[in-house]
């Protein structure tokens, strides 16, 4: 696999992901707001913690971004820095820890 392909790949797999948290916080506003009376408020802690860690999620894919744009102006041999893969992993580990409490809290609220 050569380096271009690797920084394809790594961008897309970011990008898909700012892409699926974009996506699910803007549904989950506008369905919250157009359905509040059928909230359970007990759980809405639930539902503000996940647009909070989609937020998240979207700044460390942000940065992932312009960690591979830096890795690819300073022409890299690899993908495989600190640089890219901090912020990275933490994208997905706030990108899933919304998707959990936004589905724990669908589920306790329907």
């Amino acid at each position: 696999m050569s380096n271009s392909d690797e920084f394809t790949f790594a961008n897309s797999s970011v990008t898909q992901v700012i892409t699926l948290s974009a996506g699910i916080l803007g549904l989950s506003v506008t369905l919250i707001t157009s359905n509040t009376s059928s909230v359970n408020h007990s759980y809405l802690w639930l539902l503000k913690g996940s647009w909070i860690a989609f937020l998240v999620s979207m700044f460390f894919g942000v940065w992932s971004l312009s960690a591979i744009t830096g890795l690819v102006s300073a022409k890299a041999d690899s993908s495989d820095s600190c640089w890219l893969r901090v912020p990275w992993i933490l994208e997905l580990v706030a990108f899933f820890t919304g998707l959990v409490m936004f589905a724990i809290f669908g589920f306790n609220s329907v």
